[in-house]
């Protein structure tokens, strides 16, 4: 999984680990994004939890245990209509022996201090709903991430 993350992302770094994005969009949009000083982008690896799901079908998000994350951090700077994202890390989340719990209650704990603007694939209808069933199963509690009104 994070190959393939390491695949999405080197063409665009660039120089000093520097990529150049120009954006034209709504003003809402823009005063949300300016908002925003750093950028995560998620991706989690999951397989079906057996002891709460059975059968061949792929399950439902409830049933899922997260076994990776991986992300990309990057620092969002403005120069006009243009954001400037500096890489800042590129991996996986946790050790090779971090059980489920803290792989979650890591990343959410990452969102807390990082305050991200956060780019997933396909993640408001996998990667989240995943991530919040399996903080409740573990009790993780993630005020930041359910504070976001609505964004993720």
């Amino acid at each position: 999984m994070c190959a393939r993350f390491v695949r999405i992302f080197s063409r665009f770094a660039v120089g000093d680990r520097v990529v150049w994005l120009t954006t034209r969009s709504p003003r809402w949009q823009q005063e949300m994004a300016a908002s925003h000083q750093n950028l995560l982008v998620v991706d989690i690896e999951t397989v079906p939890d057996r002891k709460h799901h059975e059968g061949d079908g792929f399950p439902k998000p409830p049933f899922h245990q997260v076994v990776a994350i991986g992300f990309l951090s990057a620092q969002i700077s403005r120069d006009g209509d243009a954001e400037r994202f500096t890489l800042r890390e590129l991996r996986c989340g946790g050790e090779s022996r971090s059980s489920e719990a803290e792989l979650v209650a890591s990343f959410f704990g990452y969102i807390e201090r990082l305050k991200p603007r956060i780019v997933t694939f396909n993640g408001r209808a996998f990667d989240f709903p995943v991530l919040k069933y399996r903080a409740m199963l573990h009790g993780v509690s993630a005020p930041a991430f359910h504070r976001s009104e609505g964004r993720f």
